[in-house]
């Protein structure tokens, strides 16, 4: 009964909690931009790095050997630490335009990638969170009514408690 009987937050409420923890809760990961020379042979992967530290352009090399996006110069769509720990790692190591050492990707290929950009994580949309917070509230406020209910029981029929001496 008391459970049912919480009030339940209105959108004024949900809004003030949300620009309270918009950082702390709601952003979203930062994610890198790269570009993506992906080969099947190491001594290849080896050549093209060769011709890259020469001063061969990456996006060239990417649309005639990369088999991920060749027509994309090997543009990936931005990613997270979660979405590939290995990668996001080495990307975060390289500044703007920077090129990596052959690293092992799945399957026993290999990859070469160059950082485009490094973006930092923006607050999600009350939109998006917005019933997540509303379901917050409505525990909390349904657990303060258990509490409350509960100790106003105690004072209504004078119940003391005398747990110390159950010790």
């Amino acid at each position: 009964h008391l459970v049912n009987n919480a009030t339940k937050p209105d959108t004024a409420s949900v809004g003030e909690y949300y620009n309270k923890n918009m950082v702390e809760k709601y952003l979203s990961p930062d994610t890198v931009l790269i570009r993506e020379i992906r080969v099947l042979s190491r001594d290849l992967a080896d050549s093209l790095l060769s011709l890259i530290s020469s001063g061969a352009d990456f996006i060239s090399l990417a649309q005639q050997f990369s088999l991920i996006n060749p027509d994309g110069g090997g543009l990936n769509r931005p990613f997270s630490r979660n979405n590939n720990r290995s990668f996001y790692d080495a990307a975060m190591l390289l500044v703007f335009g920077g090129v990596s050492p052959v690293l092992s990707a799945p399957s026993n290929q290999f990859s070469i990638i160059l950082l485009e950009d490094k973006i930092i994580g923006r607050p999600l949309g009350l939109d998006r969170v917005y019933s997540q917070i509303e379901a917050l509230l409505t525990k909390d406020m349904q657990d303060s009514a258990k509490r409350m209910g509960t100790e106003g029981l105690f004072d209504k029929y004078v119940v003391r408690s005398h747990l110390e001496q159950l010790e």
